[in-house]
């Protein structure tokens, strides 16, 4: 899904979920008190990176395992549901960031990396001040990575399994916009990839570390 297609998405959303009476003074009217109750959306972007350690196969592989360092830029979408009593909000949140966090490995007997997507599924709970919301986060992440050996670009693909802490904060722009800043942390566990340059077939067990930090722009629908 591009970047276009997934902001007319959301704008549709918006639409409908405002039965197309939303005009500019009731989206961009400032707000002093963060509203922390119903569903919402967003989309956003940032930087990811990982830190992965490969191990050192199960073959004639030279060299005892290295760990590898990759980055790049994300995209992502996200939503879910808020509940607030008082001044404490919680809630859960599921999102999907999508982009290309890689590195080429220099040495031919391990391979390079490519992140190639991160979802995650995470309850929330923070405290608000005015307009703003601290919030912690924790749930289970699930990423999809590709390893390519430079050897003869054999290539193997795993889903890792694991667990995300993350910490943010809400500021209510309006009654309905919400702008956010994020960091997510992925403790992911190992998988065995399997490889074959020149017929020969060895494994690698890889396990990663994957951060994301990133900034969004989230439309809270009205309560129910």
């Amino acid at each position: 899904m591009t970047f276009r297609t997934s902001a007319i998405l959301v704008s549709m959303a918006i639409v409908f979920a405002s039965g197309g009476r939303a005009d500019a003074n009731e989206l961009f009217s400032p707000s002093t008190v963060y509203r922390g109750d119903g569903w919402y959306v967003g989309v956003g972007g940032g930087v990811g990176y990982f830190d992965a350690d490969i191990g050192r196969g199960s073959a004639a592989v030279v060299g005892t395992g290295t760990t590898l360092n990759g980055s790049g830029g994300v995209f992502s979408i996200l939503g879910g549901r808020n509940y607030q009593y008082g001044q404490y909000v919680y809630g859960f949140e599921a999102d999907i960031s999508l982009g290309d966090v890689s590195e080429t490995n220099p040495t031919v007997t391990l391979p390079s990396l490519d992140v190639e997507a991160v979802g995650t599924i995470r309850v929330r709970a923070g405290v608000t001040t005015g307009a703003w919301l601290f919030y912690g986060t924790a749930g289970l992440a699930i990423a999809s990575i590709d390893a390519v050996e430079a050897t003869d670009g054999d290539n193997d693909s795993h889903t890792h399994v694991g667990l995300v802490l993350g910490a943010g904060a809400d500021y209510q722009l309006s009654e309905n916009l919400v702008l956010r800043g994020e960091y997510q942390h992925s403790f992911l566990a190992d998988e065995t990839y399997l490889f074959s340059p020149g017929g020969v077939v060895h494994t690698h067990e890889i396990g990663a570390d994957v951060g994301i930090f990133r900034a969004a722009v989230i439309w809270q629908f009205p309560p129910m």
